[in-house]
């Protein structure tokens, strides 16, 4: 793998971002994203029953939701290292697993936005309006457990063909 002061550039030169520094986002995209997908769980599961969302729920809603952003920034920040390094590579050697990354690209806005309206509906479940947004709220938790689990699955399965950990090794890269 390059050395933590390699810095990763493009093929007209423009700087990418330091190796390390992508080899570690890239673990904590991953990291944060599986423990956000296990947290969208706590609501859909504390609603069930309950008449309106607890302090509890409503901690454990906005932590999923925020790992979802969080998540999604991530892979903002990877994805012009993930284009120059590893896309084209992908679609040349496995283009079905290419066009699979692509569809979980788009299930992840989906997954986002709904985090996104998970936490709007938390927030606005107070009083009265949380026996009223109970179903709705876990309704949308357990959509986004849904996406995010088939965009993990999917993450994983498409850098497991071919990642940033092959496009950084030269022994294994062949270059």
């Amino acid at each position: 793998m390059g050395s933590p002061e390699t810095i990763l550039r493009t093929a007209n030169g423009r700087r990418i971002v330091p190796a390390m520094l992508l080899t570690v986002l890239a673990s904590v995209h991953g990291y944060v994203a599986a423990l956000s997908v296990a947290l969208c769980l706590h609501p859909w599961f504390a609603l069930r029953k309950a008449r309106r969302p607890s302090n509890a729920t409503r901690l454990s809603g906005y932590l999923a939701s925020g790992g979802i952003i969080l998540t999604n920034v991530a892979g903002w920040v990877i994805y012009p290292a993930y284009r120059e390094l590893v896309k084209l590579d992908l679609y040349r050697h496995a283009r079905p697993i290419g066009l699979l990354f692509e569809v979980k690209e788009h299930i992840a806005w989906f997954a986002l936005a709904l985090a996104v309206a998970g936490a709007v509906f938390m927030a606005a479940a107070t009083g009265a309006r949380g026996v009223t947004l109970r179903r709705p709220i876990r309704t949308i938790y357990g959509l986004v457990f849904l996406l995010s689990l088939v965009v993990g699955v999917l993450g994983v399965w498409v850098s497991s063909v071919n990642g940033f950990e092959r496009a950084l090794d030269p022994l294994v890269h062949g270059g």
